[in-house]
């Protein structure tokens, strides 16, 4: 279904529920339980998909070494409390 560029007319039912026409809803990606962004621009409701942000599965070893990088020495730990002492 071609949808046209002025848009198509909606019902607004029991507080503020409506539907997305299929056709809309399939172009932009939306499925059902999708988080949405609203906003109004001027007078008009804006909705944009959330972006799928991209991520990677790291292994237990990675996870391990940054563990063990990210360790303060002891004289680094002696200096950072020194600092952080006084702080109220």
């Amino acid at each position: 279904m071609q949808m046209p560029r002025e848009g198509v007319w909606v019902k607004i039912l029991y507080k503020g529920l409506m539907t997305i026409p299929k056709a809309m809803r399939e172009k932009v990606g939306i499925k059902e339980g999708d988080v949405a962004k609203v906003r109004v621009e001027g007078n008009k409701i804006v909705l944009e998909p959330r972006q799928e942000a991209e991520y990677r599965i790291f292994t237990d070893e990675e996870i391990k070494r940054w563990e063990k990088e990210d360790r303060l020495s002891k004289a680094e730990l002696k200096k950072a409390k020194k600092l952080l002492a006084d702080i109220p």
